[in-house]
């Protein structure tokens, strides 16, 4: 075996990354891109729902429940970008199955504000993962123009076999 094959066989396996081949590591990617409320009117414990996808990969978001799905299991990372009227408080929450990951509250007194809140999760395949109004300080209280537009993303950082 040549020198030259030897190193274009290192590259390649250290590319792959114990994948069988790189097509098929590339077509396992999973991301998802929703914005624009579908309720301004959330209620405790609600999901908070987004009506439209920018790209949805691997169809783990799903517009009518506002939840993702894991496709596989892997290590995800998820982004929510609120914006919350004037001198009202938004308190969200993001979860896994029924599982608390992070809360937030946000509160503006002299104008409304944009805010980005992000976690990575552990997810097994089917587990879900939600963002969802975590008190009465939501319904009525989200701010959405076309210049502020409120969004959920996540992404898979990497499979878990």
């Amino acid at each position: 075996m040549s020198y030259m094959f030897k190193q274009k066989q290192s590259i390649y396996e250290s590319l792959s990354n114990g994948c069988v081949n790189i097509k098929v590591c590339l077509s396992d990617a999973v991301a998802f891109h929703a914005h624009t409320f579908a309720d301004n009117n959330p209620q405790p414990g609600d999901n908070i729902k987004f009506k439209t996808e920018l790209f949805n990969v691997g169809n783990g978001y799903n517009l009518d429940t506002g939840a993702f799905t894991a496709p596989v299991s892997g290590v995800y990372i998820f982004t929510a970008h609120l914006c919350v009227q004037k001198g009202l408080n938004l308190d969200y929450i993001f979860v896994k199955d029924e599982e608390t990951i992070i809360t937030g509250d946000m509160y503006e007194n002299d104008g409304y504000t944009c805010a980005t809140a992000s976690a990575v999760i552990l997810l097994q395949k089917n587990e879900k993962m939600a963002i969802r109004c975590r008190s009465n300080a939501c319904g009525g209280y989200i701010k959405e123009t076309t210049t502020d537009r409120n969004t959920l993303s996540g992404a898979l950082i990497n499979i878990i076999h």
